[in-house]
């Protein structure tokens, strides 16, 4: 009877102690994201991110065994949730009434969030070390997964060919990591609005009018 008893206790107690570990990865990820946005992927360093945390540089250690291994697993983590996010707005937009103007702006704001400044940060990296190419691949793969599905709600929706509607909305992701690279050394808010209001009137054109064919 006393290990009936004890087993549905320690049950709870490994529950409780798998939940603390994973509370802590989690803050461990954020913290790195947002040290990363804020100060630059060569300024991180793990004590700095386990401050940042609030968990104890031995918390760190148990968890990840590397800076590196902790910056790839965050990075990886973060564009999981965006994809998630991708994948919920496409949803959404296939289940109401929705325009490629509100596509554009989600895009954006999904864009100009931090997400792309934070890529500015490691896409450097990447390019030379191999071992963060190899991890970061597959989830920037499943991050075009979500926009894949975007971009099937706008072609459905448009009455456009997939292929067409993939290649405009690529265009616009384009479009935006220039707007946002733009934006490190020109703080001009009406600038890019007035960029966004005239990228959405020639979208329209743009899916129905191959060039050449008349309006």
């Amino acid at each position: 009877m006393a290990r009936e008893d004890g087993a549905p206790a320690r049950a709870r107690q490994a529950r409780t102690q798998a939940q603390r570990s994973e509370d802590t990865v989690q803050a461990l990820y954020k913290a790195t994201m947002e040290l990363m946005l804020e100060e630059g992927l060569h300024r991180l360093t793990t004590p700095r991110i386990a401050e940042a945390a609030g968990v104890s540089r031995g918390a760190l250690t148990h968890h990840f065994a590397s800076r590196h291994e902790l910056i790839s697993r965050a990075i990886g983590n973060h564009l999981r949730q965006v994809n998630e996010r991708l994948h919920g707005f496409a949803r959404a937009l296939a289940e109401r009434e929705g325009s490629a103007d509100q596509i554009v702006d989600y895009l954006w704001e999904t864009m100009a969030d931090g997400l792309f400044y934070v890529t500015l940060e490691y896409l450097p990296e990447a390019r030379h070390n191999k071992a963060l190419h190899a991890h970061l691949v597959p989830v920037v793969q499943e991050f075009h997964g979500g926009l894949d599905a975007i971009w099937a709600v706008l072609a459905e929706k448009e009455g456009i060919e997939a292929k067409r509607a993939k290649m405009l909305l690529n265009m616009t992701m384009c479009l935006f990591r220039g707007m946002i690279a733009q934006t490190i050394l020109r703080d001009d808010p009406d600038y890019y609005a007035e960029m966004l209001k005239e990228w959405k009137a020639q979208l329209p054109f743009l899916m129905h009018h191959r060039p050449g064919e008349a309006p």
